[in-house]
């Protein structure tokens, strides 16, 4: 018997609205109540940034020239460029399956069902060596590199962090089927012109069906369609204070 998912397939959606579908999804968790898969494509050029990074080494004007927008994760991690990449969160009671042992099961479970995906798509990806690839002093997601993640070519092909609360479980990443987004352009110091940033079509494969598709596939699940079922406000998510760091809710 397949196991019963929710599914939010939330087709183009902004950066801001997306983390805040996350936060409430997390806040409204119980211990009855169903996981739920939530996929996007990003409806605009955006820079995401972990819960706690710092923007000091960002050209935040250089990003708007650009007509990039700037949005802080409530995950942790590093920076992201998004122009071409699809993200997914997974939101889950803290008690499921054996997620509450440590970080390493969620990230296993969205890495065997991303990996299938890729190969039907005829992109077959890899994990990493054993040992995670550290540097702490960059600013992009793309530069750390854990067992758990997947590589292809060898770029970073999924990169993913987590928000834990009593209650629940929260799952963030991105797939890049052509790698990260270089961040040169928008960093401080940068210098010469910025050509605008520009959404790159089609992002896939694979694509928000299939990574769904291989979601049920590897863990044995049966979604049932999901819509929020009030609007969800982008709140502090569009907030200059939360997203420069000067403020915390």
């Amino acid at each position: 018997m397949r196991e019963r998912w929710r599914f939010y397939d939330a087709g183009e959606q902004a950066g801001e609205e997306a983390m805040a579908v996350g936060e409430t999804l997390l806040r409204a968790t119980g211990a009855e109540s169903l996981p739920i898969l939530h996929l996007w494509r990003w409806a605009a050029p955006a820079l995401s940034i972990g819960y706690s990074q710092s923007v000091a080494r960002f050209d935040l004007e250089r990003l708007g020239a650009a007509g990039g927008r700037l949005v802080r994760r409530p995950t942790g991690g590093k920076a992201v460029l998004h122009l071409r990449d699809v993200s997914y969160s997974l939101v889950v009671p803290v008690g499921y399956r054996d997620w509450a042992r440590g970080m390493r099961p969620p990230y296993l479970f969205v890495e065997a069902a991303i990996r299938l995906a890729f190969q039907r798509g005829g992109r077959p990806c890899l994990q990493p060596g054993p040992e995670p690839t550290i540097h702490a002093g960059s600013l992009a997601c793309s530069d750390d590199v854990y067992p758990y993640e997947l590589m292809a070519g060898g770029r970073k092909v999924l990169g993913s962090a987590q928000k834990r609360t009593r209650a629940g479980i929260l799952v963030q990443g991105t797939i890049a089927p052509r790698g990260p987004v270089n961040l040169a352009p928008i960093l401080a110091g940068a210098v010469g012109p910025v050509g605008p940033l520009a959404l790159e079509r089609p992002v896939g494969p694979p694509g928000l069906a299939d990574i769904a598709a291989a979601f049920a596939e590897v863990h044995g699940l049966a979604f049932e369609p999901y819509v929020p079922e009030d609007e969800v406000e982008a709140g502090k998510y569009a907030d200059p204070g939360w997203n420069l760091g000067r403020i915390s809710r």
